[in-house]
């Protein structure tokens, strides 16, 4: 399974513009099995002081639908500030609290803008 990961949380954000177009050239070259996570409509309980030690049932959520079974991951993330959004950055952070291994280990990664 490949996520699409877009990965800001701006409100109307046109990095959702350009996740809509991978998953069309996806479609084309064959790939069934493709998931596409916006950090723009998750849940943000995620984050609290707390996240590095025990992350919520939110998070556990996303992380068991979207980031365990993905053998791949494609990421877009915008420039921000000249690196990538914040979000982005704390959301795989927090990922990597629970089930790091599982989360990332060995996996592909895909990082664009």
């Amino acid at each position: 399974m490949i996520t699409l990961i877009i990965g800001t949380n701006r409100k109307d954000n046109r990095t959702a513009l350009f996740a809509r177009d991978y998953l069309d050239i996806l479609a084309e070259l064959g790939e069934t099995s493709v998931k596409m996570l916006d950090l723009s409509r998750i849940p943000h309980d995620w984050f609290h002081p707390e996240m590095y030690h025990e992350p919520g049932p939110s998070l556990k959520a996303i992380q068991d639908e979207y980031i365990i079974p993905a053998t791949r991951f494609i990421i877009l993330a915008p420039e921000y500030n000249g690196s990538i959004p914040g979000v982005l950055k704390l959301f795989l952070d927090a990922c990597s609290v629970r089930e790091y291994e599982a989360s990332f280990k060995g996996k592909q990664a895909l990082l664009t803008g």
